[in-house]
This record gives structure tokens, C-alpha cells and sequence, in this order.
């Protein structure tokens, strides 16, 4: 087949019988925002066109929290965090306090697609940085940096982060490191 401005064109080399059902299939990549599926048709070159019918029940295999729609074509969910929690270690004045941060994003977050996200409003907070590049931990425990994130550049390392403490901000920008599965829980925690 041609893919050719929006459309793919195939010719027919061989009988194909009335009353038959046949099966074409290709691999496309889906755009990178979310979107409806678009209303596709068929066309032949004597002239017919019909609308044809996306598969809305259907239920994805192997797709975290799959639901009806999803299988049709070219249907891109919108990216959200199914969980967005945040807490500390310590309520007291002057003590060292950790906080932890989850996730768990809707889509599979990756460091190709250059996906990063942000976490606001962190007033008064001091967090040891280094040219406002801070360490990222897996867990409360501050032991195992979290690899999943980096701060931004080229030469950043994973289970860092980048911390721009002024005050109508004070905001931590995470950097997606490696794959984060759509699902995926990721516990990110800052000292």
C-alpha cells in the first residue's frame, strides 16, 4: 500500500470474492497529544465511499485500565496522573522533613518523548541543591536515588532534578530518566 496525505491507497492483485471478509493491516504511530478517533471511510475506485464503523467495545489487552473506545482507530488518551499524592515526614519547625511525592501516570511516560513534569507551591521550603540541581530518592528513606527522573541538560544525571526556590514558584521540574509504564506507581522524594 501508499500512505499519501492522510489516506492509504492499495491496489487489488488477485479475485476477491462478494460476501468475504478481508483484513488489512498496518502499524502507524499514534500523534502525541490525545484526540478522538477520527471518522474514517473507505473508498473504491469506481466511486463508492462509506463511513465505517470504529470497534467502541472492545477492551485492549495488555492496556492499563482499559475501556471501551480505546481500540478505535487512532483514539489517544488524554494524559493525566490516575494518582497524585504528596506528604512529609515531619510537621515540626526546623526538623529535617522528606517529602514524597507519587505517581501514576494514564500513558507511558518516556525520556524520548522528552516528558517532564512539575511540582508547584513548595513555599519556604530549603532543599540542598547544587546550581539548583537537587537529589531525587525512590522512598523516604533517602537511600536509592530515583532513576525514573533527571534534571534537565544533556548532561544530567538519573535521581536528579532541577529547583527553582523563588517564591512565587518554589517548584521542582522532574525529567522522565527511563520508561515509566502507563500505571506504574513512581514514589519520588526530596530532602
Amino acid at each position: 500500500g501508499r500512505w499519501s496525505a492522510g489516506s492509504l491507497q492499495f491496489d487489488v492483485v488477485d479475485d476477491m470474492s462478494a460476501g468475504r471478509d478481508y483484513v488489512l493491516s498496518f502499524e502507524v504511530r499514534n500523534p502525541g497529544a490525545a484526540q478522538a478517533s477520527p471518522a474514517v471511510s473507505v473508498a473504491s475506485s469506481w466511486g463508492t465511499s462509506e463511513a465505517m464503523e470504529p470497534d467502541v467495545r472492545s477492551l485492549l489487552a495488555g492496556i492499563f485500565e482499559a475501556r471501551p473506545g480505546d481500540a478505535a482507530p487512532l483514539y489517544v488518551r488524554t494524559e493525566q496522573f490516575f494518582q497524585a499524592d504528596i506528604g512529609q515526614t515531619s510537621p515540626y519547625p526546623c526538623a529535617i522533613n522528606v517529602i514524597c511525592i507519587t505517581l501514576q501516570p494514564s500513558v507511558p511516560l518516556s525520556e524520548a518523548e522528552g516528558v517532564t513534569f512539575s511540582v508547584s507551591k513548595l513555599l519556604n521550603a530549603e532543599i540542598a541543591n547544587v546550581g539548583g540541581v537537587i537529589t531525587v530518592y525512590n522512598d523516604s528513606n533517602v537511600n536509592t536515588p530515583a532513576v525514573a527522573v533527571k534534571a534537565a541538560g544533556a548532561d544530567s544525571v538519573p535521581g536528579t532534578a532541577d529547583w527553582d526556590p523563588r517564591a512565587a514558584f518554589a517548584t521542582v521540574t522532574f525529567t522522565v530518566a527511563c520508561k515509566i509504564d502507563a500505571g506504574e506507581v513512581v514514589t519520588l522524594c526530596l530532602k
